[in-house]
């Protein structure tokens, strides 16, 4: 019996023996795995390192051409200057506005500067001097994207609601999330962009956004009637109320009985005028809520900020071609040396 019982403690040590060497080789197999990555991508390193230091004298005036040719091609080239403007469209008028902006910039690409002149009321010569148009958000404070989020909460059912956070709701936002956007344009002519801010109105009108305001209109213009005429009726009540404390007065009790009624108590009175006063107070500020939201979206939209008098000039890192010069000239020379050396691999290569 013991026998078999000193066997089979054996075997389990067998056994777990053979699992740690396995598990041990496993490891042993991942970090060299690591290694092997570590020492590529250092040796590619060195690789490189070593083509530009044989290269160096090539490299050095390649790139101080590209350089020179850099500065000389940004000297001759026509500045570039930008001006933005700041809307804030309603009606669902920001997709017209963005389809506007794709026609006015393939206007420019096609060439069709008669139309583009026709569209801002321009001088063609002042047309061709526009170089595109962008649209982007708006700028936009983080207690601005806050109220955005709690707005979007009420629009969703309860349980999304529980599972949509904040940084969720950020990161899944679009363009036309923003309401307020920026409308860029960049031109050859620096004093151009003020005669551009009329042309802009009909970027905004379109039947949709002329049918979501007519519906708004009308809802409005529902409410108020309905809202009126339950004043009317709050009136008519509280003159009924008005008369029993009359009578109450004049009676000198406080309990009053009309026509076969039943008694209509002092305390009861006071009640229902308290509550017919607090009815009044609620319909006439849900008038005063209409008729601010008629003042505050009458248009179609509201401008921020118009374009400046003079636009200011454009110094991305897009235009500045003493850099981008070298840049390429670089990534040319080492593309032209890999070749080279794929080259002379595939030739020897056996």
């Amino acid at each position: 019996m013991s026998d078999k019982q000193t066997q089979n403690s054996n075997s389990e040590e067998v056994d777990l023996g053979q699992l740690f060497n396995a598990i041990g080789r496993i490891f042993e197999k991942f970090f060299k795995f690591i290694g092997s990555i570590f020492k590529a991508v250092f040796s590619i390193f060195l690789l490189a390192l070593k083509a530009i230091i044989v290269n160096f004298k090539i490299i050095a005036i390649v790139i101080i051409a590209a350089f020179i040719a850099g500065v000389v091609y940004e000297r001759t080239q026509e500045p570039v200057y930008f001006g933005r403007m700041l809307v804030e469209p309603y009606f669902e008028s920001k997709y017209q506005l963005a389809s506007n902006i794709d026609y006015y910039n393939s206007l420019i690409n096609n060439g069709n500067i008669e139309e583009l002149a026709s569209l801002f009321d321009i001088q063609k010569d002042d047309a061709t001097q526009l170089v595109n148009f962008s649209l982007d958000a708006g700028p936009e404070t983080e207690n601005d994207l806050l109220k955005e989020y709690d707005s979007y909460l009420n629009t969703i059912d309860s349980t999304r609601a529980k599972n949509t956070t904040f940084k969720d709701y950020k990161e899944n936002r679009d363009l036309f999330s923003s309401s307020i956007f920026s409308i860029e344009v960049k031109s050859f002519k620096r004093d151009i962009f003020r005669d551009l801010n009329e042309g802009f109105e009909n970027s905004f009108e379109n039947d949709y956004s002329k049918t979501l305001r007519t519906r708004r209109d009308s809802t409005i213009a529902l409410k108020k009637r309905i809202f009126r005429r339950n004043l009317k009726q709050l009136d008519s009540m509280k003159l009924v109320y008005l008369s029993i404390k009359e009578e109450e007065s004049k009676s000198g009790s406080g309990r009053l009985s009309i026509q076969g009624m039943m008694p209509v108590s002092q305390e009861k009175a006071d009640t229902k005028e308290y509550e017919l006063l607090q009815n009044e107070l609620r319909l006439r500020d849900s008038l005063r809520v209409l008729d601010q939201q008629i003042i505050e979206e009458n248009v179609y939209y509201d401008v921020i900020s118009r374009f400046p008098e003079l636009g200011s000039r454009d110094n991305s890192i897009f235009r500045k071609y003493k850099l981008i010069f070298p840049i390429v000239a670089f990534v040319l020379l080492s593309l032209l040396f890999l070749g080279i050396k794929t080259i002379k691999f595939i030739k020897s290569y056996e």
